[in-house]
């Protein structure tokens, strides 16, 4: 780790104050520069208040108090951590003004880094997240979660709410379960799990470490041997993981495929694992692999639900699903386990909800997976990774297709022009044929005159 020191002052200017809107003749207006202590945790804020302007020290306002208690209940003593925020200066009233003077100020907050050496970063507030140039910057969708900057190669960033917006009445981005806004102790309730990971991860008491190690299975040939490994791992462990994935085609709320409607559900994946092996099914493999044992749709099949082929993917996948010695882990069992009984067959023994455990356990959170995950976990934000992953496959599909479209206009074009220039010739060898008819008439005629 990097050799600790407090009571270190930052950088007070930037390179590229001479066009920064903040500045006034080219120098700083009542810059704020960073302190604390280096070779540890960093915060990094917004812009400084004007409690900050005033003293000439970050988080030293109603913000800082926030800060303050979060730091508290996270064990960590503020006079060695480092603490700066994207914009040296009070931030510009106008939105198009502030953009700028983030990207002046960029680096002159680099600089800070490099001179405060921390081992993680806690960026508060979408502004900081955006100065310190991450992938995912909006906050519903960052907080919690471990990024990188290019600022800081290497060093975890850990986005979070700023306490600015809690003391506004609550970061108005940031929805609940109901998908209405969190209140504010909620809000903060994630503030301070947010910091104490920075913290602990800072420390070295947490490795944000990443693996997405997830088996996917798209073709029917792999489905029994995949299901039979995962499923020996998981009878070992005596706990099935299990995450649907389905669309209910014609409703607006998936919700609807709850209860009587289940079996409208169109799942598209299965999910299955323990803490040593993951594996994701896609449904039509599954099923293809079904039938493939019993020998095609609609065939009479042995009492095991096999045609002498033994059992498929799918029919172990339920053995275990009845087996009531295996506890059942799902987020949001409600949906699934109605979808899954449905279509396929009872679940039986004790099942664990993990959704609705974090909705006793911390009533008013968001517990959306990706929020429940982000509050425990070192992980990046996956789900957004994973949606910008399917909207870059769409439309390279979209490519695609426009692009053989085109191909197809250009070749019809091109056939088109072809038949319009062989007619073109037929017409004109015709034409030549006629005035070459027409000009041994005439010397026929000629050759009579004479």
């Amino acid at each position: 780790m990097p050799l600790q020191q407090i009571n270190i002052r930052g950088l007070t200017n930037s390179p590229n104050c001479g066009r920064c809107p903040c500045a006034r003749n080219g120098q700083p207006g009542k810059a704020v520069p960073a302190f604390g202590g280096t070779g540890g945790l960093c915060i990094v804020g917004e812009a400084p208040g004007s409690e900050e302007c005033l003293q000439c020290y970050p988080f030293i306002g109603p913000s800082g108090k926030v800060v303050n208690k979060a730091l508290r209940l996270a064990n960590i003593d503020r006079g060695h951590v480092w603490i700066t925020n994207a914009l040296l200066c009070r931030r510009p009233s106008d939105d198009a003004s502030f953009e700028v003077a983030i990207a002046c100020c960029r680096s002159r907050l680099q600089g800070d880094l490099e001179r405060g050496q921390p081992t993680a970063i806690c960026a508060l507030g979408g502004t900081a997240m955006r100065a310190l140039q991450l992938p995912v910057t909006f906050v519903a969708q960052a907080r919690g979660t471990v990024q990188c900057s290019p600022l800081a190669p290497n060093i975890p960033v850990i986005g979070s709410i700023h306490p600015a917006a809690l003391l506004r009445g609550g970061a108005g981005e940031m929805a609940g379960g109901g998908k209405q806004k969190m209140n504010v102790d909620a809000q903060a309730m994630f503030l301070f799990a947010d910091i104490e990971k920075a913290g602990k991860v800072a420390n070295g008491e947490v490795a944000p470490v990443w693996s997405d190690d997830i088996l996917v299975v798209h073709e029917a040939s792999e489905v029994e041997e995949r299901m039979q490994l995962a499923l020996n791992a998981i009878y070992e462990s005596g706990i099935l993981g299990l995450d649907l994935e389905w669309v209910c085609d014609g409703s607006k709320n998936a919700l609807d495929a709850l209860g009587a409607e289940a079996h409208r559900a169109q799942i598209t994946w299965v999910g299955i694992g323990c803490e040593k092996r993951s594996v994701s099914f896609k449904w039509e493999a599954l099923i293809e692999n079904y039938y493939s044992m019993r020998g095609g749709p609609g065939l009479p099949a042995n009492d095991d639900g096999s045609n002498g082929g033994g059992a498929s993917g799918l029919m172990l996948l339920q053995a275990a699903m009845e087996d009531p010695s295996l506890v059942k882990l799902c987020h949001n069992k409600q949906a699934d386990k109605a979808v899954w009984e449905a279509q396929v067959g009872p679940i039986k023994g004790r099942i664990l909800d993990s959704m609705l455990m974090h909705h006793v356990a911390f009533p008013g959170i968001d517990h959306d997976l990706q929020q429940v995950a982000s509050q425990f976990l070192c992980i990046p934000p996956w789900k957004v990774d994973h949606a910008r992953a399917i909207a870059e496959h769409k439309l390279e599909e979209k490519a695609q297709a426009k692009a053989l479209k085109d191909e197809e206009k250009a070749r019809k074009k091109a056939e088109r022009v072809a038949e319009h220039e062989r007619r073109n010739a037929e017409l004109h060898e015709k034409k030549l044929a006629r005035k070459e008819t027409k000009r041994k008439k005439q010397l026929q005629l000629q050759g009579v005159d004479q």
